[in-house]
């Protein structure tokens, strides 16, 4: 048992050194940017104008963030068939899949990534 820490414990951040701060900040930059890349160079395809983000993307331009591995797009099929998941729900945990793995600087979304996405879908929705 490690006993009640006092409230200025708690937020006392004097052990810290923002290491940590400091790479969820360019993890965060580094992803952006990928997307601000990846929608620059497909804004042809993408239907609307000023789009940055996965969030912004449209549903007619879903097809962009669907960048799976072999495996990836297995599971989630398997995952989201028969479920009762809307379209809207389903563009949504794309979206979400295809951040996680531009945090990562990946350019396929992958199982784990799906698994995170399905975690936060479950606490979110």
């Amino acid at each position: 048992h490690l006993g009640n820490l006092e409230q200025s414990e708690l937020l006392n951040d004097a052990h810290d050194d923002g290491a940590d701060w400091n790479k969820l900040k360019k993890s965060v930059f580094d992803a952006r940017k990928i997307q601000k890349l990846r929608y620059q160079k497909n804004a042809v395809n993408i239907y609307q104008k000023n789009v940055f983000t996965n969030g912004e993307v449209s549903a007619e331009a879903i097809h962009l963030l669907k960048t799976f591995s072999g495996k990836a797009k297995k599971y989630f099929m398997d995952a989201t068939h028969g479920s009762g998941v809307s379209a809207r729900s389903y563009h949504k945990m794309i979206k979400i899949a295809r951040t996680i793995a531009d945090l990562r600087c990946c350019e396929t979304v992958e199982i784990g990534d799906l698994v995170e996405t399905m975690k936060l879908r479950v606490s979110l929705w």
